[in-house]
């Protein structure tokens, strides 16, 4: 027989609130966009070209089309690597004994 645990590690748990994050960073961004961009639409405009237009000298010409898809991994897995920063989630992190410990 076959069993089964589901549980939530807190990997799991992280990458979520991480998704949650760039989905409502992306919902802001592009919600009443304007013909002449406000602050936050300006920068989610600006990083998507930059990223689009200047890698295009080096990369084969049908990989553009898949530029949106690396465009969201880097993404998140810039943004789930900063998280590791975040205060309180290190300090979890060390109370449960899942982060690496030095050797001194």
């Amino acid at each position: 027989m076959i069993y089964f645990h589901p549980s939530i590690s807190s990997t799991i748990l992280t990458m979520w609130i991480v998704m949650a994050l760039i989905l409502l960073l992306a919902f802001a961004a592009t919600r009443g966009m304007k013909t002449v961009p406000r602050r936050l639409q300006n920068m989610v405009e600006w990083a998507y070209e930059f990223g689009r237009d200047s890698q295009w000298g080096w990369v084969v010409r049908g990989a553009r089309r898949y530029y949106p898809i690396f465009a969201a991994f880097f993404i998140l897995i810039l943004f789930s690597n900063w998280s590791g920063l975040v205060p309180p989630y290190r300090q979890a992190a060390a109370a449960s004994g899942t982060h690496e410990r030095r050797q001194t």
